[in-house]
């Protein structure tokens, strides 16, 4: 608008091709969540259950499997998932 230079070209980032996962471990469930870059929640997946009693390793497990769901549903969607946490 009457600046010096080129005009200024507006861009956007289309959030909904590239997202990321968030992993939640609980007393009672593991739960994984699929987002995009707007903000948007695209997949959820639980596993609820006791983890209070059991081994470490059954709890990262149970929490893979969620994760697994989630990824795969991203795939479906077109979705590129960045990262985890």
């Amino acid at each position: 608008g009457g600046g010096i230079g080129r005009p200024a070209i507006d861009v956007a980032v289309c959030g909904s091709r590239i997202g990321g996962v968030g992993l939640e471990i609980d007393a009672d469930h593991v739960a994984a969540c699929l987002v995009d870059l707007s903000g948007a929640v695209r997949s959820t997946h639980r596993h609820d259950g006791d983890n209070r009693e059991l081994p470490t390793a059954r709890v990262v497990t149970r929490l893979r499997k969620v994760a697994e769901s989630v990824l795969a549903e991203a795939d479906e969607l077109g979705i590129e998932c960045a990262g985890a946490m």
